[in-house]
């Protein structure tokens, strides 16, 4: 008897035994989780607090004020014209066609892929966005020097997104989006310094010697709710968030989205258009708005309540069409005339709007009547001139057949700029000045 209670205490044991691995086994799994939970919290919290390589507490000021729009100053009204698909004659509003043909870069070819282009004293900046760089010439097209991706590393950047001239410094100021920093350099190119920051953005420009006006857009900014649901803000020179503007609802509107550019420099002032709405802004300062264009679609205006969380496809097969336009880049704004590129029924129509005598040329095709390359659509103005500049690549202009150029009166400067053009040189600049538009 004493032996069978011996033997069962034994297996007894030995069930206890095994029983008692099996738990420790489980506790020490469940410590594992524990700790593999604990990382991920960690983790989980550092994304809170840091954005690449910025700390939030960095990004964004204690105390982020909204944008006032100065509701005393009333805006110019302007109506845009039904017939929007309307043909007009290039004579009717361009006095003069000028080219200039960008030099050779050193084992470099530039494509035509250039979405925006800034003119700094006797230098043009031009953003190749295929090439992801920046490239400068002087007024006669030679080349002085170009900022290209090389790298992750300090002073480096892989891809240009975007980048702006500081004209109270003198400074180029390119933004990498993959690496999220600022690289700045001196307007010769000498490398001056880099600062990474804490958002995403799409385009930036300096408001003041302290501030700078950044259009977000639609990124994805989901990590600081000061600036989920805004497409404008104004940072001070450490990029920090200190104000707000062009409010959105990030969850419903970003199915529907267009780039187009929204920040405008006339006159020394700043504008800023939000897409799909209909005032154009000067931004006064770091706190304020001014109204200063006011564009009436008229029967063509898109829904107030437009839900913009259909999705693209389902937007564009109901406002892809001939009873709505709308617009997503602001205004190019000359010392008389300001140029507006509307969509409507699946393309862009043109509106010159003559703010002397009121009077508007439009259409969204063209008769070219003063023996020019043509009309493509401008980038960028140099206002005080009157100039819109557009851009090309040489391979159009190679192409054309020579014996068009005898059977046409065309000017001196186009003749030599087909003589000259190879279909393997860099890009060619138009220059369009504008002419006062006649009323009748």
């Amino acid at each position: 008897m004493l032996q069978l209670d011996h033997c069962y205490t034994k297996k007894q044991q030995k069930y206890i035994s095994q029983k008692n691995i099996v738990w420790l086994l489980i506790l020490v799994s469940s410590f594992k989780l524990c700790l593999l939970s604990s990382c991920r919290h960690k983790d989980k919290q550092e994304t809170i607090y840091q954005f690449r390589n910025k700390l939030l507490s960095e990004t964004v000021d204690q105390e982020v004020n909204s944008l006032k729009v100065d509701t005393s100053v009333k805006a110019h009204k302007i109506t845009l014209p039904k017939d929007l698909d309307a043909v007009f004659k290039l004579s009717s509003v361009i006095e003069e066609v000028s080219y200039l043909k960008l030099g050779e870069v050193p084992d470099d070819l530039m494509t035509d892929m250039v979405p925006k282009i800034r003119s700094h004293g006797d230098k043009y900046f031009l953003l190749d966005d295929k090439k992801g760089g920046v490239y400068v010439f002087d007024d006669s097209g030679t080349f002085q020097y170009s900022k290209l991706g090389t790298g992750d590393g300090p002073a480096e950047f892989l891809k240009a997104s975007t980048f702006a001239l500081d004209i109270f410094h003198d400074e180029l100021a390119i933004f990498d989006d993959k690496l999220s920093k600022i690289l700045y350099y001196s307007m010769d190119g000498t490398f001056l310094r880099e600062k990474f920051i804490g958002f995403r953005l799409e385009d930036f420009d300096f408001l003041t010697d302290s501030t700078i006006a950044v259009t977000l857009g639609k990124t994805y900014n989901d990590h600081l709710p000061e600036i989920r649901n805004n497409q404008l803000a104004i940072v001070d020179r450490e990029w920090k968030v200190i104000a707000t503007g062009g409010a959105y609802n990030a969850d419903k509107e970003r199915g529907v989205y267009f780039t187009g550019q929204t920040l405008r420099r006339f006159s020394g002032q700043l504008s800023y258009f939000q897409p799909f709405t209909s005032t154009i802004y000067e931004i006064v300062c770091d706190s304020l708005l001014y109204p200063r264009y006011e564009l009436d679609f008229g029967q063509l205006a898109l829904p107030e309540d437009l839900d913009f969380s259909m999705g693209l496809d389902k937007f564009l097969k109901k406002y892809k069409s001939p009873e709505f336009a709308f617009m997503v880049s602001n205004g190019l704004e000359l010392e008389n005339t300001i140029l507006f590129n509307v969509n409507h029924n699946g393309r862009l129509s043109y509106i010159f709007y003559d703010k002397n005598s009121n009077g508007t040329v439009y259409g969204a095709k063209y008769i070219n009547d003063i023996g020019a390359l043509g009309f493509f659509n401008p980038t960028h103005q140099i206002a005080e001139k009157d100039i819109l500049i557009s851009v090309i690549s040489s391979e159009v202009v190679a192409s054309i057949d020579k014996r068009d150029i005898n059977e046409f009166d065309l000017p001196g400067n186009l003749i030599e700029l087909f003589e000259e053009t190879e279909a393997s040189d860099n890009p060619v600049l138009l220059f369009y000045k504008l002419k006062a538009i006649e009323t009748f």
